[in-house]
């Protein structure tokens, strides 16, 4: 079976693909970007957080053996292969090896420059999986010693953004500067933990993970610990050249619900930097409810992996705050979600039954089965579309009848057995 921590596995990966092991097809969601998709897809894999909470592809290979670290590898490779075959019509083995060691060729990281100074020859595999295991790598200091059993590198997810913009123009990506990136990122960090005005520990220790990953020199890291301790970044110090970056300034939007969500509260002066960040990136308003929403599902679907959120008190007051999420998001849909119900009569029975009994095994996958295919048409709802949106089918159980208008609770269904209880 795959051991990511060997040498030689990359090599064992493509023959366990060839053997049906596990299959490599990208569904990208109707009425959703490829870029909302690959956003959708990090998230639930962890790796927009540098946390590898699942594989994209190889899911039902055993990885009880495996660390964090080996998880995290072939979250990496698999991401980058998920681009790879999205963006690019003929592909082949072959083909996206060479795409991809000739991205990180001009990679300005500067873990990765060191790298191909020192590199002696050796096969193209050997090559990826050395400086894959330099990517995932993260400098361990007493002060992050907390996050780093949540968090690897946590800036890993900027090298599929960039990979997905080497394909599409090789020759312009030394414009597309890694480091240029990852102090927005930071500065971003900066502004999120500092919007309330009280820098709590836990963020201060994120921010120590995120400076770590970054793999900037020494003084480079001297200037942002400055910024942190100092505070005084404004939107006027991040980059304007992101402004038309759907995917990266989203993901910068993501990285700050994290930062704000992972005490699971968020103070008013906090929420009030997530409207203004969004004003200045010009990313709509109705979708900050979307970004909290996911990365708190993100904390939920994890939390029983992440120290901090193990104390029941804790998970419950998160998924108090996702549930009346949710309702909102929800409910901008109500109208579109009641005429498609309308549809589904069987759906509606069910939903109207778990209100009173448990649902079998069986009702439970026609559920999800069912709804999965009408939210296919409201791009707000496609989170539940994805692998890992399941956590939210309970709370969808519960809030949908409350949308539903009652005139079509009083006369959707003709059958006595199959009415809405009034």
């Amino acid at each position: 079976m795959l051991s990511p921590g060997a040498k030689g596995w990359i090599k064992k990966y493509e023959q366990l693909l060839d053997e049906g092991m596990f299959t490599i097809k990208e569904v990208n969601p109707m009425h959703i970007s490829t870029d909302e998709h690959l956003r959708l897809e990090s998230i639930r894999t962890g790796l927009a957080f540098g946390f590898p909470a699942q594989l994209l592809y190889a899911t039902n290979l055993p990885q009880e053996q495996w660390t964090i670290e080996e998880k995290l590898k072939v979250l990496l490779f698999e991401s980058l292969l998920s681009v790879y075959n999205l963006e690019c019509r003929d592909t082949s083995k072959e083909d996206f090896l060479q795409k991809v060691l000739g991205f990180y060729k001009m990679h300005d990281s500067r873990s990765i420059l060191n790298f191909y100074k020192k590199l002696i020859p050796e096969s193209d595999y050997d090559k990826l999986e050395k400086i894959l295991d330099k990517r995932i790598g993260i400098r361990k200091t007493m002060e992050n010693k907390l996050w780093v059993n949540y968090l690897n590198n946590s800036v890993v997810y900027l090298d599929v953004l960039l990979f997905k913009k080497y394909l599409a123009s090789p020759e312009h990506t030394l414009q597309v500067n890694y480091k240029q990136r990852v102090k927005t990122l930071l500065k971003t960090i900066i502004m999120a933990v500092n919007s309330d005005n009280n820098v709590a520990k836990r963020e201060k220790m994120l921010f120590d993970v995120f400076l770590a990953s970054a793999n900037l020199k020494e003084e480079e890291r001297k200037e942002m610990n400055q910024l942190f301790k100092e505070g005084d970044v404004d939107f006027e110090d991040l980059d304007s050249c992101h402004q038309e970056d759907w995917i990266f300034k989203h993901y910068l939007l993501d990285i700050c619900s994290l930062c704000i969500f992972a005490d699971n509260d968020a103070a008013d002066e906090e929420l009030k930097f997530l409207q203004n960040f969004c004003e200045h990136y010009r990313i709509p308003l109705d979708e900050l409810p979307n970004s909290i929403a996911l990365v708190e599902t993100f904390l939920l679907d994890n939390q029983h992996k992440i120290s901090f959120l193990k104390e029941s008190s804790q998970y419950d007051k998160l998924f108090s705050n996702l549930s009346r999420r949710w309702i909102k998001i929800l409910s901008r849909n109500k109208d579109k979600l009641a005429q498609e119900l309308k549809q589904s009569k069987e759906l509606v029975y069910l939903i109207n039954k778990s209100m009173k009994e448990e649902l079998t095994a069986e009702e439970k996958e026609k559920v999800r089965v069912q709804f999965l295919d009408i939210v296919k048409s409201m791009p707000a709802l496609a989170i539940f579309m994805l692998p890992g949106g399941a956590i939210l089918l309970p709370l969808v159980l519960k809030v949908i009848p409350d949308l539903v208008p009652s005139a079509f609770k009083n006369n959707a269904l003709d059958d006595k057995s199959t009415k809405f209880k009034e």
